[in-house]
């Protein structure tokens, strides 16, 4: 297992050089928000703040403007390491006239990432500092610190189940063949945090749901979630996945105990983060006030239910598995492949839930951060194509905060549907697994990086890199070693 959360964090150290700087969705505005807050001003209202007119000089110096132009970068072009320059260094911290958009969410990703930023910083030899690129490359690794424990994550979860050992392993290697999680969790954004977060809360709520009336059980619960809730608007699935669950352990036999237990964790999420929602509401009259504005619909425009929902069915299942800007075209649809395979799993873990000796409730707890973020999805992807005309905001990363749960209830379907080669399931997974993230990377290589060549690409990933050319290197060499010394164990674990 921990050589399996190895793997997992050195290939987020790799996707953080693969891809290059502010080539993910809206990392430049993430960072400005970061650097506003680092330089120790106060978090801005919804159009208050514009982003600097630093940030987007420093997108030109890496081939990234506002037009959607994102030129391949080549080796010869990168400046020397030595000679960056820092944000500092780019001219006055003005704003500029391109909306400030992630003023709309709440704040504690930023102030996270910028306090861990200024903690560095101040450790650093007076009179240095970290290039723009540095900056953005810390930040990515700060996703990735994020993200780390989530194939653990998924073992444990696993493990309150009384999984089989192959069935626990097997969860924990589903984050690792999704290299579209491994590119946001190395990319600046705030759903690192609330994907994390997430993440955790999987465990206690699995134990209120199974029993657990303990008021540190709840207060925990009710603390992660309401954490969650002062990081993005999707985590409004956390109020009701925690009624849910207590009310669950209620009606299994919890009874008034399950019902006091769910009203601290309810009460303790909206003290801690519940409030700001109640806020908005308050304020802007709407409970997720728009960050940009937003263009109004031709003249005319009728939505077309059947061509959005293909649209939406489509574009979901490709950037849950993988960016789309590195697939080329008529690439064949291997997402669906992937996405009817997981989703066969599921039901196969519904359906033989007495071969897997588990209860369909349990196995929906697992699932209803997954169910309740896609509902979120649907409804304002929905909203924004009927009131503008236009289908966007849709992106599969939004669904990873339930990528635990699903993991876990692939696994036993996978194991329901594969029992005699139980033992062998881990294997089979990891291998294919890796098998995906290499391919991924490879197209990543071939999309970002020129001249073509395998050669020359690599060199230009490596004269791009913030970081010396040993370290990631080193990182590299460690990720395939690891992963081969994870074959092996799991072949001798298959074995015994």
């Amino acid at each position: 297992m921990w050589a399996l959360v190895g793997v997992h964090g050195l290939a987020m150290v790799l996707a953080s050089v693969l891809y290059p700087t502010y080539r993910a969705p809206d990392e430049g505005a993430h960072v400005d928000m970061v650097l506003l807050l680092a330089g120790g001003a106060g978090y801005p209202d919804v159009g208050e703040r514009q982003l600097s007119r630093r940030m987007l000089d420093s997108q030109l110096l890496v081939g990234h403007d506002r037009t959607g132009e994102r030129t391949p970068l080549e080796a010869g072009d990168a400046p020397p390491r030595d000679d960056r320059p820092r944000f500092a260094d780019l001219g006055p911290d003005v704003p500029s006239d391109v909306p400030q958009q992630m003023a709309a969410h709440p704040p504690l990703y930023y102030v996270a990432a910028a306090t861990t930023l200024s903690a560095v910083m101040a450790l650093l030899p007076e009179g240095t500092g970290l290039s723009f690129d540095q900056v953005v490359g810390f930040l990515r690794l700060f996703g990735a610190l994020l993200f780390l424990p989530l194939p653990l994550l998924a073992y444990r979860a696993a493990q309150r189940l009384a999984a089989p050992a192959s069935v626990a392993v097997t969860a924990a290697v589903l984050p690792l063949g999704i290299p579209q999680l491994t590119h946001i969790g190395a990319s600046v954004n705030n759903d690192t945090l609330l994907v994390a977060l997430l993440a955790v809360l999987t465990l206690p709520t699995l134990a209120a749901a199974r029993g657990d009336t303990g008021g540190r059980t709840a207060l925990v619960a009710g603390l992660v979630g309401g954490l969650a809730l002062l990081t993005k608007g999707f985590a409004l699935v956390v109020p009701v996945w925690l009624a849910g669950v207590y009310l669950l352990g209620a009606a299994r036999g919890g009874g008034a105990r399950a019902v006091g237990a769910g009203a601290i964790a309810l009460l303790t999420a909206t003290g801690v983060g519940g409030w700001w929602w109640i806020r908005n509401l308050s304020t802007f009259g709407t409970v997720q006030p728009s960050g940009l504005p937003s263009p109004p619909s031709p003249a005319g425009f009728v939505p077309d239910v059947g061509a959005w929902l293909v649209f939406f069915v489509r574009r979901m299942s490709v950037r849950f598995w993988i960016e789309p800007d590195v697939l080329p075209e008529g690439a064949p649809p291997l997402d669906l492949v992937a996405t009817f395979v997981v989703v066969a799993c599921g039901v196969a873990a519904f359906v033989g839930y007495r071969h897997i000796r588990q209860q369909p409730a349990d196995l929906a707890v697992l699932l209803a951060p997954l169910a309740g973020l896609a509902a979120i999805v649907v409804f304002g992807a929905w909203r924004v194509y009927a009131r503008t005309g236009t289908p966007f905001a849709v992106h599969g990363r939004y669904l990873y905060g339930g990528v635990v749960g699903l993991g876990v209830v692939a696994a036993f379907g996978a194991w329901a549907l594969l029992r005699q080669r139980g033992p062998w399931l881990p294997l089979v997974a990891f291998v294919v697994a890796a098998a995906v993230q290499v391919t991924a990377m490879a197209l990543a290589l071939t999309e970002y990086w020129a001249p073509p060549g395998l050669g020359g690409r690599t060199a230009a990933v490596l004269a791009w890199a913030p970081w010396p050319v040993p370290v990631v290197v080193g990182a590299a060499l460690g990720a395939v070693a690891l992963a081969i010394w994870t074959v092996a164990a799991l072949v001798r674990e298959s074995r015994a």
